[in-house]
């Protein structure tokens, strides 16, 4: 589709202007807002698009977030898609390598650049992106505008986890001991390889705490055959105790995994979520919970949706930490975390639109 930019300046600043066919375009008729799509206003009786941003990016491409939650999703808080194979929100080829995100806020008729985290694989990558403005349960709006075909210009997307969550650290960026993570049992974790290497007897601990709702997400990789007991996930204590509430993944003998719920602090027995048997690639574990819900995931797959027979304590804190016994090693890469409120939301890439002047 191509966009009539210098057409509707034209309607507006004259009453007595030859009219082409514009609904093609997708300038439908209206008489208010709610006659228009996602991310068009009603103006002059017809329904428009935000002005062109940026010239020098030739094509825009809009991707539409309904939440189907059943709560607000606030502000700030982060989502993810996916780009790779069929069946996922857009190709790799769909993605051109100079695309940034943008963000249109038509209250103020301005323009911002939105920064993401891109968590890449051999074949695929996480898109993660922060809400520009709160969306309540059921509505649709705006997520962010993927402008590309950038020409001479040099286009690429900002690249900034620190502004996309609330917590991100990269362990391959330093020594593993460094508040505000704190180290106990045999020695110390060591750099290894782009990631810091968690052995046997040993258990890194995050001292600044999570409250729910939260999504935390682990990059990592379990080494290893002789497990009897690695654990990542989030406790009731920065101690080296094991306090409930507790929740998270383990793996045992034989290399098989479990995600393990105790939901509160007086929990005697967990509730046990069996899963597949652990590989030894690099993933990403990621565990989005509430009081009443966990969904957990590995790289784009949702292992399971649980839940909760015993609500998770609402005013409890949650220190995310791993945990080494037996012959195993985690090498962790990265940690991320969020506060976006647990359940389903549906992102959905509309056509792309190319710039024309006419």
């Amino acid at each position: 589709m191509k966009v009539v930019s210098a057409f509707f300046s034209l309607v507006l600043m004259s009453g007595c202007l030859f009219i082409p066919s514009i609904e093609e375009a997708g300038y439908n008729s209206c008489e208010s807002e709610k006659d228009c799509g996602v991310g068009r206003q009603c103006t002059a009786g017809y329904c428009t698009p935000p002005p062109w941003n940026d010239e020098s990016y030739e094509r825009r491409r809009l991707l539409v977030l309904e939440n189907e939650t059943v709560s607000e999703l606030p502000e700030a808080g982060a989502l993810v898609f996916w780009v790779g194979a069929s069946g996922m929100t857009l190709k790799l080829d769909e993605v051109p390598s100079d695309t940034r995100y943008t963000y249109y806020h038509a209250d103020e008729n301005t323009w911002k650049t939105v920064p993401v985290f891109l968590d890449t694989f051999d074949d695929r990558y996480a898109v993660w992106v922060p809400l520009s403005a709160s969306l309540a349960s059921g509505a649709r709006a705006p997520l962010v505008w993927m402008e590309s075909k950038s020409g001479d210009a040099e286009g690429e997307a900002t690249i900034s986890p620190i502004d996309v969550f609330d917590a991100f650290y990269n362990f391959g960026a330093g020594e593993a001991c460094v508040a505000p993570w704190l180290c106990f049992g045999t020695g110390a974790p060591v750099p290894d390889n782009a990631s810091i290497r968690v052995a046997d007897n040993q258990m890194m601990v995050l001292s600044e705490g999570l409250t729910l709702p939260f999504d935390v997400s682990f990059k990592l990789r379990v080494n290893g055959s002789s497990c009897e007991n690695v654990f990542w996930g989030l406790k009731g204590g920065k101690n080296q105790s094991f306090d409930p509430p507790m929740l998270g993944f383990n793996v045992g003998t034989d290399r098989d995994m479990s995600f393990e719920v105790y939901p509160r602090s007086d929990s005697l027995a967990p509730e046990i979520t069996d899963l597949a048997q652990m590989d030894t690639v690099l993933r990403t574990y990621r565990i989005h919970a509430g009081t009443t819900s966990i969904r957990i995931y590995r790289d784009q797959d949702l292992l399971a949706a649980i839940p909760l027979e015993t609500l998770l304590e609402e005013e409890g804190t949650y220190y995310p930490y791993l945990d080494v016994d037996g012959d195993c090693s985690i090498e962790i890469r990265n940690f991320w975390a969020t506060s976006t409120p647990v359940g389903s939301v549906k992102i959905t890439p509309e056509s792309p639109v190319d710039f024309q002047l006419f």
